[in-house]
């Protein structure tokens, strides 16, 4: 009997560590996104891609991230934030396991530019403190 109550104090334990709950989905017309974590130094973010639609267009003045390509294939365009040269890019193909690291000041859009039908399935990674509604150092721009 002592080690079952043994046994039931660290269940009990354990699920006080837990925390599980269903994940609140934000779906738009060019894919969806689920915020997987919410440490307090740190984001992990869920990205889709529907076919022919492309996600970013934006740049961080202070964030790095790392894009984590776990199913399909991805088409990074990459640029320099506040440069006024719109022929100078990079463009990467990810494909699964693949990662990518963005850097403060880089413009990044990706793509789902391929002709499977298959939805690409990206995980990112931020250095971004975790401040609930908000991307304070997030700048969007019209170019890529």
């Amino acid at each position: 009997l002592a080690e079952l109550e043994a046994d039931m104090r660290s269940h009990s334990r354990l699920l006080s560590l837990l925390d599980f709950r269903s994940l609140f989905s934000l779906n738009q017309e060019r894919g969806r996104m689920v915020e997987v974590s919410s440490l307090p130094s740190h984001r992990l973010y869920k990205v889709t891609i529907n076919k022919h639609q492309g996600r970013g267009k934006h740049f961080h003045l202070e964030q790095t991230e790392d894009f984590y390509t776990n199913k399909g294939i991805v088409t990074y365009v990459l640029s320099l934030a506040g440069e006024n040269r719109p022929g100078v890019f990079v463009v990467h193909h990810s494909k699964q396991d693949d990662k990518v690291r963005v850097s403060p000041g880089v413009v990044h859009t990706l793509y789902n530019d391929f002709a499977s039908d298959d939805i690409p399935e990206v995980f990112v990674c931020s250095t971004q403190p975790y401040i609930p509604g908000e991307c304070p150092d997030t700048q969007y721009v019209d170019t890529i």
